[in-house]
C-alpha cells in the first residue's frame, strides 16, 4: 500500500513524502503536532507563543506575552487576596491555564503561604466577631 500524503490521519498529519509530521505547524498552518505526530489541542504551543483551542486549530493572533509571565501575574494577584498553595493552583486552572503553567507559577511565585493561612484565620476571626456583635445588639 501506499503511505497517505498531505493528510490527517485520526489526529496524525502526513507531510508530502508520507513521513508523519512531528514538533511543526500543519495542514496551511493551523494546526500544531507534538514530538509524537499528534494534534495538540486546549495548549500553548511553539514555545509558548500561540495558543491552539480545543478544535486543534490556531488561534487567530499570537499571544498577547508569555503564558508562563500571564500565569505568575495571576497568581501574584491570588496572593494578593491571602489564597493557599492548592487554592491558588485551582484558581489558576478555573482561568483558563495549563498544568505546566499553572505549576510553573506556583513553582515561581515568592508566596509566604503561612502569612497567607493566619492572614485568612485573621480575616475569619474579624468577620465572625463582627457577625456575633450583630447578633447580640440585634
Amino acid at each position: 500500500g501506499s503511505y497517505p500524503r498531505n493528510k490527517w490521519v485520526g489526529y496524525y498529519y502526513y507531510k508530502s513524502d508520507g513521513k508523519l509530521a512531528k514538533n511543526e505547524w500543519v495542514d496551511g498552518g493551523r494546526y500544531y503536532v507534538d514530538s509524537e505526530g499528534k494534534m495538540v489541542r486546549g495548549k500553548w504551543v511553539d514555545g509558548g507563543r500561540y495558543y491552539v483551542g480545543n478544535d486543534g486549530v490556531r488561534q487567530p493572533k499570537p499571544a498577547a506575552g508569555n503564558p508562563y509571565s500571564a500565569a505568575l501575574k495571576t497568581a501574584q494577584d491570588y496572593n494578593r487576596i491571602h489564597l493557599s498553595k492548592k487554592r491558588i493552583y485551582e484558581m489558576l486552572i478555573y482561568e483558563g491555564f495549563n498544568s505546566d503553567t499553572a505549576q510553573y507559577a506556583i513553582n515561581h511565585l515568592q508566596a509566604d503561604y503561612k502569612a497567607n493561612a493566619l492572614a485568612q484565620a485573621r480575616e475569619y476571626q474579624n468577620i465572625t466577631i463582627s457577625q456575633r456583635q450583630k447578633f447580640m445588639r440585634g
